[in-house]
């Protein structure tokens, strides 16, 4: 979901007028508690999930490859409330699924791509320098989803 700021106005075109709407700012809406990151959490302290919910989480490779494109392009390193940036992530990574978006930053964090981490609410995420490639098939995470 995204929050949408617009200003009104009308739109005057070969003599018919119409009322517009002209787009102004978007941004992630900050609803906290999207039920995927809850399935995400449930599943990473060990919890069992229905084949419906691994669906919904399990993120295929393009997906990884998003999210690692946005968080190399945008900086080095994050530091913001976590209903925050998932949100944030999922809208500007086209990942539409903050719970996909956590399980991609473990994995990646599993892999030794970021170094990532969570305390009261707080998500840090720092890139370290990397050359070469990931396997994504060692991630024990993505093994245990499928």
């Amino acid at each position: 979901l995204v929050d949408l700021a617009f200003e009104p106005g009308i739109n005057d075109f070969r003599g018919t007028r119409s009322v517009q709407l002209l787009l102004r700012d978007v941004r992630p809406s900050r609803m906290p508690g999207d039920p995927s990151v809850g399935m995400a959490r449930r599943f990473r302290s060990g919890a069992s999930l229905l084949p419906m919910e691994r669906a919904i989480l399990l993120p295929d490779r393009s997906d990884m490859g998003r999210i690692w494109r946005y968080l190399t392009r945008r900086a080095r390193r994050f530091d913001e409330e976590t209903d925050t940036l998932l949100p944030d992530i999922a809208l500007r990574s086209g990942v539409p699924v903050p719970g996909r978006v956590l399980i991609c930053l473990w994995v990646l964090d599993e892999l030794g791509l970021i170094h990532l981490t969570e305390t009261e609410g707080i998500m840090e995420i720092s890139i370290p320098r990397f050359e070469g490639k990931a396997d994504l098939s060692k991630s024990a995470l993505l093994q245990n989803l499928r």
